[in-house]
């Protein structure tokens, strides 16, 4: 019984992924091969596809042979599914009236189905006041599909409260908007130069660029997000906008939901604070994807918190800065920052918090990540804190690394201070290198302790440096009284390294947890053992080794085949060490995020039929099982 039931769910399985793979080639064939429906030269055939194409859920394909300057706006009507192309020769351009969106959408509108056919979006522009209308307008219930081409030069309408929002494209109260291609670019508003989404509305972004639009009031050069609306980024990249004047979020700003699984949010800069994202009584989960290169004249270059939830679970924030605080990620009142995963790094600050600043009523806790190689001006390199017990790392964290931060001095912990790091750091965690408690000012900003004097700690191989593999090229800060913390490990071929030494020969060994004992700069020598091969059984299956001498000071010891004698000795290393190498990896570089990863570049084209025909066959297969 159980053996028919297991050879139907198989052949029911076989079934349902032939149906998947034949819908997908369909789609397929239809974005390379298939001829438009109807091809437009002027406004009045544009307007008269448009309104006699059939209702109903199939497409019906428009391509322009030509520009088009528009009067007024092109509406796609509620119940139509209108697809926009060029012919060959494009692109061309729809030029929308001043004053008028250029295109609004009531049905569903695909503009592009291949990166070769795609149209630009754009305006006529004869008045500088910012009303000259939004690229393309979602009206509730309508549905955007951007797969190439551009929209670029709008200035957006007064949809958002009399201000001008949304210059590239502005989803209304329930409409949506899937990217998976194209470029939003050089468009202009007070909120959300690239795209505005409104309250519940959705913006969902899987390839494609926004880049180089700019706000000059309320904030999101690239997007924004409103109270209740949603945005998901999962891949394509927001990249080189900008907010002048009292905005914010260079990059995104997140009233509503905004969760980011992939993609890259770079470049983007702001003249207060946010350089690439602003949450600002929303919420921003970050589980993967790249926040890098952003600048704020302010505070926050990453991230900037104010009366909202940012958790980060995974991805990388680095290379920011702020002219002020926070040069990562700034929690501001009521900001809440809760870190699970990820990296923080090469981020920094003019002032203070070079990974991580937290103001006055915000918090901050870590459970696992990184926060490394990161600076501040003044106070804690990887994080600085209004007030200490704003920041904690609770019991069930794991693995938390705090790695070569700086900041304007180091300190010792004053002993008054003792009862609430030990309620605040509780959970496991390193610290940066050779610090062995957090509150240092080069990890948590700290400057009430003792201050800490650096020496230098020099290494030397004792050998030629070109035939030693793993020697450290910089001196290591050290401090008196301290652990040594991390010492190289080295190798050399036809030599087993014994290990660090206060002298070229005999002193006495140093270990990680070795105390310094020397105010002032020194030098730990590296100390070897000879290995002399005296021949043995070679090529065994069995993998015994070989036949071995190890030379040391007043004998030599001779091992045998097992590895068994009086007085063992390390594994002889072979006469070439082999290293993994420095393996170049071939990532995925279709902007186009999930596309490229998927299905490689030819289905790339196919985005959303890749999305339905995954549904699809998940539909199908729960079913089955």
């Amino acid at each position: 019984m159980n053996k028919n039931r297991t050879y139907r769910k198989t052949i029911l399985f076989v079934i349902a992924m032939a149906i998947a793979l034949t819908l997908l080639s369909g789609f397929a064939m239809t974005a390379y091969a298939a001829a438009p429906d109807i091809t437009v030269s002027n406004e009045a055939e544009l307007i008269g596809a448009v309104n006699t194409a059939p209702a109903g859920p199939i497409s019906y394909t428009i391509a322009l042979k030509n520009d088009i300057e528009l009067t007024g706006t092109l509406t796609i009507p509620d119940g139509k599914n209108i697809i926009l192309i060029s012919e060959k020769g494009g692109p061309f351009t729809l030029i929308g009236a001043e004053y008028y969106d250029t295109i609004t959408v009531f049905g569903k509108l695909t503009l592009g189905t291949t990166d070769l056919d795609g149209i630009i979006v754009t305006h006529i522009v004869t008045q500088n006041d910012g009303n000259g209308g939004s690229g393309v307008m979602v009206e509730s219930y309508g549905l955007l599909i951007m797969n190439s081409g551009e929209i670029s030069g709008s200035t957006g309408s007064c949809h958002y409260y009399g201000y001008p929002a949304g210059g590239g494209v502005f989803v209304a109260y329930a409409g949506s908007f899937e990217m998976y291609g194209g470029t939003i670019e050089n468009n202009q508003a007070k909120a959300g130069g690239g795209v505005f989404v409104a309250e519940t509305g959705s913006f969902e972004m899987y390839g494609g660029k926004i880049s180089d639009n700019t706000v000059f009031f309320e904030g999101g050069g690239g997007v924004y997000v409103y109270y209740a609306g949603s945005f998901e980024m999962y891949g394509g990249k927001i990249s080189d906008n900008t907010v002048f004047f009292e905005g914010g979020g260079g990059g995104v700003v997140s009233g509503g939901s905004f969760e980011m699984y992939g993609g890259t949010i770079e470049n983007n800069s702001a003249q207060e604070n946010g350089g690439g994202v602003v949450v600002s009584s929303g919420s921003f989960e970050m589980s993967g994807g790249t926040i890098e290169n952003n600048s704020a004249q302010e505070n926050g270059g990453g991230v900037y918190v104010f009366y909202g939830s940012f958790e980060m679970s995974g991805g990388t924030i680095e290379n920011n800065s702020a002219q002020e605080n926070g040069g990562g990620v700034y929690v501001d009142y009521f900001g809440s920052f809760e870190m699970y995963g990820g990296t923080i790094e090469n981020n920094s600050a003019q002032e203070n918090g070079g990974g991580v600043y937290v103001y006055y009523t915000g918090s901050f806790e870590i459970y696992g990540g990184t926060i490394a190689n990161n600076i501040a001006q003044r106070a804690g390199g990887g994080v600085s804190l209004y007030t200490l017990n704003q920041f904690k790392i609770p019991a069930d964290a794991v693995g938390v690394v705090f790695s070569n931060n700086s900041a304007a001095g180091a300190y010792d912990r004053d002993p008054k201070d003792d009862g609430t790091y030990a309620t605040c750091i509780v959970g496991d965690v390193t610290w940066s290198d050779p610090f062995t408690q957090g509150y240092n000012n080069y990890d948590i900003g700290y400057k009430v302790g003792t201050p800490l004097v650096f020496y230098t700690l020099s290494f030397d191989a004792n050998a030629d440096d070109d035939d030693v593999k793993g020697l450290m090229s910089a001196d290591k800060p050290i401090l008196f009284n301290k652990p040594h913390g991390i010492l190289p490990e080295l190798s050399r071929d036809g030599y087993v390294f014994a290990g660090w030494f206060t002298e070229a020969e005999g002193g006495e060994k140093v270990n990680p947890s070795t105390i310094v004992t020397m105010a002032d700069d020194f030098v730990l020598y590296a100390q070897w053992t000879m290995y002399v091969d005296t021949g043995g059984d070679r090529g065994k299956d069995s993998g015994s080794g070989f036949g071995q001498a190890v030379i040391t000071e007043n004998n030599i010891t001779e091992q045998n085949n097992s590895g068994s004698d009086k007085t063992p000795a390390p594994p002889a290393p072979s006469s070439k060490e082999t290293s993994g190498g420095d393996s170049e990896d071939t990532p995925n570089t279709s902007t186009n995020g999930m596309r490229g990863g998927l299905f490689g570049t030819a289905m790339s084209l196919t985005a959303p039929a890749v999305h339905f025909v995954l549904k699809t066959a998940a539909y199908l297969l729960d079913l089955i099982f």
